[in-house]
């Protein structure tokens, strides 16, 4: 039975699937590709992307490699990436439902796991970092993309407090310290960092968490 963290994720994500998929994309084709290159795809790949949302990281990663999969909470979700997936004809990709904390996987199957944007959605993230590893190779990769907060104190609590006001599906957003120490306590040895600072349309941001006038959600 879904925790009640989950349910909210599936309530807040179901009532804005429209929105994150179409009206306000996260992710422009130039961020896409910059991710892309940054995990260095090979062609025999094999990629999980967890809490993959409308899919479109699988979606952009499969013809590059042997076969993405993408697994998310909200049944929405994965109806707009199989839409996209029929739009975009990429065979090569298949998605599932599923619990990031407790993904329906074989252990040691994938080149590279990935979750973007999902941690701050999570109650203990380190359940689903182990769960990646978990089903990664022993030599694999593991991608993690976030928002991060400040590392004030004070500062990090007035940015999730206001976080929270706009999402109610939010925990907490970690700091790149917390999320430095969280790797390290699993083992992992970080061969690529990088920070960067994304300039979003007021709107757009309101209209993801379903907190703006727009078009229907």
């Amino acid at each position: 039975m879904p925790s009640l963290q989950q349910q909210n994720v599936q309530e807040q994500f179901t009532r804005t699937a429209m929105a994150f998929s179409v009206h306000a994309r996260r992710d422009s084709p130039e961020v896409l590709e910059e991710r892309l290159k940054f995990v260095e795809l090979a062609p025999d790949d094999l990629l999980l992307d967890v809490a993959c949302g409308p899919g479109a990281f699988v979606l952009a990663a499969a013809p590059r490699i042997r076969f993405g999969r993408g697994l998310d909470l909200t049944a929405e979700m994965l109806r707009q990436a199989r839409r996209f997936k029929q739009e975009s004809g990429v065979i090569n990709s298949g998605f599932d439902v599923g619990e990031c904390e407790r993904l329906p996987y074989a252990s040691a199957i994938f080149d590279l796991a990935a979750c973007q944007f999902a941690f701050h959605h999570l109650t203990d993230p380190q359940l689903t970092l182990r769960e990646m590893l978990r089903v990664t190779k022993p030599a694999g990769r593991i991608f993690v993309a976030d928002s991060i907060a400040p590392e004030d104190k004070g500062t990090s609590e007035l940015h999730n407090a206001i976080e929270r006001m706009r999402d109610p599906s939010h925990t907490v957003a970690l700091s790149l310290s917390d999320m430095r120490r969280l790797f390290s306590r699993y083992g992992l040895r970080i061969v690529k960092e990088s920070v960067r600072s994304r300039v979003r349309p007021f709107d757009d941001w309101m209209r993801r968490g379903n907190r703006a006038a727009g078009p229907p959600l």
